[in-house]
């Protein structure tokens, strides 16, 4: 199943480098079989806390991000792709639900080349995706929210990394784990969400839980991912270093590692697989859906040291490092996905005190928000929650109304206020896949999903 995936997204990347002639390219193994060009960038650049500059100089403000499509109805030429390609050309905008921007594709090219067979059932596929999106049918279930942390980009060097071997192997999983679970999510009729679509805002700034309508057939899935940080005191230990931009605008990673090689990769973090995966399956997402990034502020973002007070040796240009996480949250947001809270110093709130709380919350607004835009989702660090109080009325007053902690079985529900809700998350880490197997059995078989390189016993 892996290997079948990963076929698919090598025919996707193949379509994305007809676009432009320097992209990055996957390399797990030596920086040296990167693309010479991009190579050279970045070897001329190690001091650059910024690699994305490099690798994409053309991207000045955001709006350089969300025309890309441009490009490709301009350069995509028939005869230059297979068929398969062609489809993949449409399903770029049908996983963002961009049905315009999908005929206006398809329009072009039987302008340029005329019409063909497969050319009209493309715009026949389109218009059975737009059925699919909207003739819906009220739901009734529960609601599955789903989470994880960063993945084990490199799972030999973190089962040889003892200070990080253990909080990695029960906190996260690894590329071949979360292929093998969102296959098997897919397969199970499970669609992605906005976890916003589950509240509608009532005029007095409340929210009250919406009715919610999904095509026949399908499952709701609310996907989240905590940090999403890449704590520079965590470097070398197995996770990437941080989330760059290729010169398509496209989300992918970099990291260097102790002997100095250099990689750059779309197949070892959640982002850029899980974008790969939603081209090739447009089904997947509802009306564009990804997923929520929940930030926390105290080692920055994105891999990106914007906080006020870095560590020692950590870059000190905080505009820089601010301006490359601005557009980071910008290619993610036009990818579809949201954001949210996850507090800014990761405390446990329930043993803090309201003046920590509070002095924590306005940290975050002051020093995240500006990055990552306005949210109204919280996500309590380590899923210890608080339902009422001081610090919940200090967040709803902050704008905060959907409220999320951690618990195996699906909870959705509204909070003592009656005026936000609460949320409960399933945990997809190796916790999980050690001590979960019949509790997940119905999403996923923990046996099936499981990474070789991942050991059986724990021995650490």
């Amino acid at each position: 199943m892996v290997n079948k995936f990963l076929r698919i997204t090598a025919i996707f990347i193949s379509l994305i480098m007809l676009l432009s002639a320097a992209s990055c390219r996957t390399n797990e193994k030596n920086s040296d079989n990167i693309d010479s060009d991009v190579t050279e960038k970045v070897k001329n650049n190690k001091n650059d806390p910024a690699p994305s500059d490099t690798l994409k100089d053309d991207i000045t403000d955001t709006d350089n991000i969300t025309d890309s499509h441009d490009e490709v109805i301009d350069v995509l030429e028939p005869m230059d792709m297979s068929e398969e390609q062609i489809a993949l050309g449409v399903n770029e905008f049908l996983c963002k639900y961009d049905l315009s921007g999908a005929r206006e594709y398809v329009n072009t090219l039987i302008s340029k080349h005329g019409d063909s067979e497969f050319l009209s059932s493309e715009l026949s596929r389109i218009d059975d995706y737009e059925l699919f999106q909207t003739d819906t049918v009220l739901y009734n279930g529960e609601v599955e929210h789903v989470f994880t942390h960063c993945l084990i980009a490199f799972p030999e060097l973190c089962y040889n990394s003892p200070k990080m071997t253990a909080a990695l192997d029960e906190d996260c999983i690894t590329p071949h784990e979360f292929i093998n679970i969102f296959n098997s999510l897919y397969d199970k009729g499970y669609i992605l969400i906005d976890i916003n679509s589950l509240v509608e805002t009532e005029d007095d700034g409340s929210v009250s839980l919406a009715k919610l309508y999904l095509p026949k057939g399908k499952k709701p899935l609310v996907f989240s991912i905590d940090d999403v940080t890449y704590d520079s005191r965590k470097a070398g230990t197995g996770m990437v270093d941080k989330l760059i931009l290729d010169d398509n605008g496209r989300v992918c990673t970099y990291t260097k590692h102790a002997d100095g090689t250099e990689v750059i990769s779309y197949e070892n973090e959640i982002f850029p697989l899980l974008e790969s995966f939603v081209r090739n399956h447009p089904d997947f997402t509802f009306r564009g859906a990804r997923g929520t990034l929940c930030h926390t502020g105290f080692d920055g973002l994105f891999g990106y040291r914007t906080q006020s007070n870095p560590y020692p040796g950590e870059p000190t240009d905080r505009d820089t490092e601010i301006a490359q996480a601005v557009k980071i949250a910008a290619a993610l947001r036009e990818e579809g996905w949201t954001f949210a809270s996850h507090s800014y110093g990761h405390a446990n709130m329930p043993n803090c005190s309201f003046g920590y709380n509070k002095e924590d919350t306005d940290n975050w607004l002051e020093e995240v928000t500006p990055i990552i835009g306005d949210t109204q989702i919280m996500v309590w660090p380590y899923g210890a929650f608080i339902r009422e109080g001081e610090t919940h009325d200090y967040l709803y007053e902050q704008g905060f109304r959907i409220f999320c902690g951690v618990g195996v079985p699906a909870y959705l529900a509204y909070e003592p206020d009656g005026k936000s809700v609460f949320m409960d998350r399933k945990s997809l880490d190796g916790y999980a896949l050690r001590n979960r197997h019949d509790k997940y059995l119905y999403l996923f078989d923990t046996e099936e999903v499981w990474d070789p390189l991942r050991p059986k016993e724990i021995t650490w």
